[in-house]
């Protein structure tokens, strides 16, 4: 074949294409930075195993996705929105005549010489038309192939996202879709690329370019592809068969398709795994406090009294719910409860004088003073011939207590979970506990000094009944709040009854234990949030806790596995998660009312396995006020 001369080169970029010459590449670099910042993260997030129940490999910078797909998903929709464009005018090119080949090489035609590789002119002159036709093919199908794995990459990310949560696919489909493939793609493409510039630049060896000419546009369609097909009659080069306008018009809405597959799903999972890991960040309580009051109770443990066999935990359970309820009205007693085998709707301390037994300072010290004063005793005999004080008596001796089959109506109702569980009001703990202790001043009062020392011992065994079997955190620690309460009456026993050494050693080493929790405090607890957080699975199996820390750190943990970070939110909590269940239950339930109260934590916050970022802490919080 014969080379056309150089004066009369073919019209380049063709009429109707200048408005796509040379775009397709600025495109494909600009999704493929955004694919970068835009995937990259979330596939660390997704893709890598964390410890169960962690804010995911970010730790307490759980942001860093959410940052990095706001920034990646503004710069990918800009990139797609070239290639909009591009395909549109394409679309625009196809209508009046042009073929696919034409516009893939005019559009990817960033040196600006395909022109004169087509037609062998200028510096490819002396190229033959194979070697011509061989670059033209490898630019072709290098921005095919880039093209392909920069629109891979966060499409597949999105569509492993979907299929993750629909439960139609594994993470396995995760890598390959959304980093392997795109990466043999992008190989691919590079290898071309580096090809058809390789045997470009031997052939221009520093020859200077000229531009194109800028014939007019729609007459000069049909004569361009004839002199085409005139210049080329080997027929090598052709264009191929006339685009079809509609086929790059479906391109166009399949860029927009494309889009909404690629930023939504994964935008919508950095929003709500962020949101979830803010909330749960904030919503988890220290519990470091918590575990200083426990262990300030410890040291009154000894002054327990011996537990009776023949009071069963039911029994116990039930003596619970009667103090819980003391001195409230049947009214306010929630719908659904168990009827209650033993009801006392007087107050612990009636109302006319009770403001002026409001715990203070030297509270218990004063009882045993004013119980001894006439003007005084009348009312603080009152308050010990409560009825309700038979219940301490059942509680002291009780080595369990069932507390979750005597306060509810088991099995659950089926609308019921942990958001909407009723907890009781704990006042009547706290106002029996303090009339148990008046009812110690009264004995004492009356001569009977052993009767006042058992009365407070039957305070402090009762509450760390509570502290051993309560299955919320709240009456855990409202039972450590009440040992120092008996704690407080015990050595103001000891000085009333002229014991002032025992008084004093009680006194020194209540202190020094509260005072070496005060420094030790948080000595071995994880810092920081995500490391509390990956603890928790292990302190719920740990038996030396209390029973109801190990309940509320189970709760969180089923509560929060599901959504503590992006993987579990896109795959759920996995194998690990099972495992521990199976463990916890093992560790937790001791009896059928255990299991009951397992299932419906099990089943998360709202009852439905939801992924629904809010702790029971704040509830409980709420409770403690």
């Amino acid at each position: 074949m014969t080379n056309p001369p150089a004066a009369t080169p073919l019209p380049w970029p063709p009429p109707a294409l200048e408005p796509i010459h040379g775009k397709l590449g600025p495109a494909i670099t600009l999704i493929g930075l955004a694919d970068v910042v835009l995937v990259l993260p979330i596939l660390v997030s997704v893709g890598t195993s964390s410890p169960l129940g962690s804010l995911g490999p970010f730790g307490d910078a759980f942001w860093v996705p959410l940052a990095t797909t706001v920034v990646g998903s503004v710069a990918l929709l800009a990139g797609l929105q070239l290639l909009f464009r591009l395909v549109w005018n394409a679309r625009n090119a196809a209508r009046h005549g042009h073929a696919w080949r034409t516009v893939l090489l005019v559009a990817a035609d960033e040196p600006r010489d395909t022109g004169f590789l087509l037609v062998g002119a200028r510096a490819y002159a002396t190229l033959p038309a194979g070697q011509r036709d061989t670059i033209l093919r490898a630019r072709r199908y290098a921005a095919l192939l880039m093209l392909t794995a920069a629109l891979l990459m966060p499409f597949g990310l999105g569509l492993a996202i979907v299929l993750g949560r629909l439960n139609w696919a594994g993470q396995n489909i995760l890598w390959t879709a959304a980093l392997i493939l795109p990466l043999v793609l992008l190989l691919g493409g590079l290898l071309g690329s580096g090809a058809a510039g390789l045997l470009a630049r031997a052939a221009l060896r520093g020859v200077p370019r000229r531009p194109a000419m800028d014939p007019e546009l729609q007459q000069r369609v049909v004569e361009w592809n004839e002199r085409l097909q005139t210049l080329r009659a080997d027929g090598a080069a052709t264009a191929g068969r006339p685009g079809k306008a509609r086929v790059f018009g479906a391109g166009a809405f399949a860029v927009v398709a494309l889009a909404l597959i690629a930023v939504g799903p994964v935008l919508l999972l950095a929003v709500v795994g962020t949101v979830s890991s803010i909330v749960v960040t904030i919503a988890t309580p220290s519990f470091v406090g918590a575990q200083s009051r426990i262990a300030a109770a410890e040291v009154l443990r000894r002054y327990r009294l011996d537990p009776d066999p023949s009071v069963s935990p039911e029994a116990a359970g039930q003596a619970l719910e009667a103090l819980v309820w003391s001195g409230q009205a049947e009214a306010d007693r929630p719908a659904g409860e168990p009827e209650r085998r033993r009801t006392h709707a007087a107050p612990w301390w009636p109302a006319d004088e009770a403001h002026r037994y409001a715990p203070g300072p030297g509270w218990a010290d004063s009882l045993f003073v004013r119980a001894r004063r006439r003007s005084e005793s009348g009312y603080l005999r009152e308050v010990a011939a409560h009825p309700a004080h038979a219940e301490f008596a059942t509680l002291a001796r009780a080595a369990a207590a069932d507390i979750i089959g005597t306060r509810y109506q088991l099995p659950f109702a089926e609308g019921l979970s942990l958001m909407t569980l009723p907890l009781p009001p704990f006042r009547g703990l706290r106002e029996g506990g303090r009339a148990h202790v008046a009812k110690a001043a009264i004995e004492l009062a009356d001569g009977r000094s052993r009767g006042a020392e058992q009365a407070i011992r039957e305070v402090i065994s009762t509450w760390f009944l509570l502290i051993d079997h309560g299955p919320t955190l709240i009456e855990t620690l409202i039972g450590a709040m009440l040992v120092e309460t008996g704690g407080d009456a015990l050595e103001a026993l000891y000085r009333a009854t002229n014991r002032p050494r025992e008084a004093e050693t009680l006194a020194w080493v209540r202190e020094a234990v509260r005072r070496g929790g005060e420094r030790v405090a948080g000595r071995g607890m994880p810092m920081g949030h995500d490391a509390l957080l990956r603890a928790m699975p292990a302190m719920a199996l740990d038996t030396s806790l209390a029973a109801g820390m190990r309940w509320e750190f189970f709760g969180m943990v089923a509560a929060f596995a599901p959504c503590a970070n992006l993987r579990s939110i896109a795959f759920g909590p996995g194998a690990d998660y099972q495992s521990w269940l199976a463990s916890a239950r093992e560790r937790l339930v001791r009896r059928p009312s255990d299991e009951a109260l397992f299932g419906l934590m099990e089943r998360g916050l709202f009852g439905a396995g939801r992924c629904l970022p809010l702790l029971g802490s704040l509830r409980m919080a709420g409770q403690m006020r």
